[in-house]
């Protein structure tokens, strides 16, 4: 549940319409075209069988050819919509304006970190010495507490979020002081 309010948030009901309409016609749709395959793959199988029997010149064997290749159409027609339909979920929620991102944004905008762009989005240099300083450790894993503060059904999701990032990238902080330093202590690590 948190993972939908931290990509886009409020969730508005015509969102959350698209979304669900969109996804329940790709899966109708993967059912259709597993069926059309099976469809092709018969309709194929009966005009060799056909073409071997009776002649490649045959009505019959015209006619199952033409079957097939209509059964193809569509299989194509239903994998372009299964690919308009899965464009249509990517683009339901925007992943930027939700509360939890503007306020991960924001926290890292006052520690003076930006995600750099050319590198993937990813935090490179002197900007990972700052984020894993323990005291901007804190800070930065309680932007999600903040931004959770006034959804009491959230409170325990991002809570545990809180718990674990902060857990983790604290312990990733030691290692990386320790990696950073000019002295290797192995009696240290």
């Amino acid at each position: 549940m948190l993972a939908m309010y931290w990509q886009s948030s409020p969730i508005s009901k015509s969102q959350y319409d698209v979304y669900s309409g969109a996804l329940g016609e790709i899966n109708n749709t993967n059912i259709e075209l597993e069926q059309l395959h099976q469809e092709e793959a018969t309709l194929q199988q009966l005009a060799t069988y056909s073409a071997l029997v009776a002649g490649s010149s045959t009505p019959i064997t015209a006619g199952l050819l033409e079957l097939s290749e209509k059964c193809h159409d569509k299989v194509k027609k239903q994998e372009e919509r299964i690919k308009v339909l899965q464009e249509t979920i990517d683009k339901s929620f925007n992943l930027d304006d939700g509360p939890c991102i503007k306020s991960l944004q924001s926290c890292l905008h006052s520690l003076g970190v930006c995600r750099q762009r050319y590198y993937g989005g990813i935090f490179v240099g002197n900007h990972v010495h700052t984020i894993l300083k323990p005291a901007n450790v804190e800070v930065l894993c309680s932007c999600v507490l903040k931004a959770t503060e006034h959804i009491p059904e959230l409170k325990a999701e991002a809570n545990d979020i809180y718990m674990k990032f902060s857990t983790i990238l604290l312990k990733f902080s030691e290692c990386h002081s320790l990696y950073d330093s000019k002295v290797h202590n192995t009696s240290t690590i």
